[in-house]
């Protein structure tokens, strides 16, 4: 039995009569009873006009295995796209940028492919069992070591089963079993596979006894492995024109090349919760995507001082990581630098007022000029190395005196005080006396 594979045999356009078979039976001498379609069909609402269609060919060939592959667990799936079409006024259609095919998403560290055959019918009426096929055969992207024998099991070149692995799970062909299905599972472990996308392919085959060709139908799958969060890393922060520094880009990369979008905020504070950054994510966050797997972000105005980037990576699934990139040192034209809280250009009462509401807001605020161990927080070594600042710059009696009293109050591991503008004193935290040096 031949059946006819363009699928013009039977098409309403192609076809108008429906007298094209799609079915030929092969006669004991080698020959079949066929017609065929011309170029031009006549309308179907009218028996005197025609309309060139162009397809008047067809293609008989043996019919290859019928079935359905499935994924087990999926946790999501990733729905596929329709390209937009190219227009008389848009001629940047997105064919070939868009993802058409869907994604079964994979969070597991192990998924099973399983492809299950059936008993063919031809036509629904004629029993074809050789095409219910006797072997499958499994690859996973371009050829993997899947069953843990340590090798890709068939190498031969140009074959229909190069870069292919057998199934060593289950191995069910249907032209062996009475009722005619088949089963082929194999458990892949993804621990050994790297996140992002893979393509499966099962390739079943026609049951032949004649030594000809290999007859095969392909049952494809695409998986979007998804086991871990998705990494980015700050590669540079630098002036967005040469020489003006207060106007800053921040370039992110993706390490792992699974981002799908990146958004980033400045100087927020490290009390922050996953969940509350996410919540500002929005238009104002939204960062520019330079390549394929870059991303920038640009600020303005920025302060002198140790600011601190957070960056929201997402991969396609919706999976997202939260990370904080303290340390990013600018020297601009707002504020003296590290000390000078209230950016005016010096070291005041009113720089230590303000270095004591970050200091007692818990890290629920931020400002980089406070951030002295550019570790993205406002904590106790902040307060020593304040202190130091203090005393470098020359600070006048009222401010020393103010922050004084203020580190005072300030539990170990800080202890190192200014006294008299000048002298530098460790104070234990059961033993409140000091001692000058």
């Amino acid at each position: 039995p031949l059946i006819e594979l363009t699928g013009n045999a039977g098409d309403a356009t192609a076809d108008t009569h429906n007298d094209i078979p799609k079915l030929l039976v092969v006669n004991n001498d080698g020959t079949v009873n066929a017609r065929f379609l011309r170029n031009s069909a006549f309308d179907p609402n009218t028996t005197s006009s025609s309309h060139f269609t162009g397809r008047g060919y067809l293609i008989y060939g043996l019919a290859s295995p019928q079935g359905a592959l499935a994924v087990s667990n999926v946790s999501s799936v990733i729905p596929g796209k329709t390209p937009n079409p190219a227009t008389s006024t848009n001629i940047a259609f997105d064919n070939g940028t868009t993802r058409v095919t869907d994604a079964s998403v994979v969070k597991a560290n192990s998924f099973q492919i399983t492809l299950n055959t059936n008993q063919v019918n031809l036509l629904g009426t004629y029993r074809d069992r050789p095409a219910d096929g006797d072997n499958a055969l499994i690859k996973l992207d371009g050829g993997v070591d899947l069953n843990g024998n340590g090798v890709v099991d068939n190498t031969t070149p140009n074959t229909p089963q190069y870069g292919f692995e057998n199934f060593t799970g289950t191995h069910s062909p249907g032209y062996f079993n009475v009722n005619g299905n088949g089963t082929y599972a194999q458990t892949l472990d993804a621990t050994q596979l790297a996140d992002g996308y893979h393509y499966v392919t099962v390739r079943a085959f026609r049951h032949r006894e004649d030594g000809g060709p290999g007859i095969f139908a392909d049952f494809k799958q695409v998986i979007y492995l998804d086991r871990n969060k998705p990494i980015s890393i700050v590669t540079s922060l630098s002036p967005i024109v040469a020489g003006i520094n207060q106007n800053q880009r921040l370039t992110v990369d993706s390490v792992d090349q699974l981002a799908d979008n990146v958004h980033v905020f400045f100087d927020k504070p490290a009390s922050l919760t996953d969940t509350q950054v996410l919540a500002l994510v929005g238009s104002g966050s939204q960062s520019n995507q330079l390549d394929t797997y870059t991303w920038t972000k640009d600020m303005t105005a920025l302060t002198s001082g140790n600011h601190v980037a957070t960056v929201v990576t997402y991969k396609p699934d919706g999976n997202y990581n939260v990370q904080r990139f303290p340390g990013l040192f600018t020297a601009t034209i707002f504020g003296a630098g590290l000390g000078d809280i209230n950016h005016d250009g010096g070291y005041t009462v009113a720089d230590v007022e303000a270095f004591k509401l970050l200091f007692n807001s818990l890290n629920t605020r931020f400002d980089a000029a406070a951030d002295f161990t550019a570790d993205g927080l406002i904590d106790q070594q902040d307060v020593s190395l304040f202190g130091l600042k203090l005393h470098q710059v020359g600070a006048d009696t009222a401010t020393i005196n103010d922050f004084n009293a203020f580190a005072a109050t300030v539990p170990e591991p800080c202890g190192l005080l200014i006294v008299a503008g000048m002298t530098i004193v460790l104070r234990r935290k059961r033993d409140r006396s000091v001692s000058s040096k």
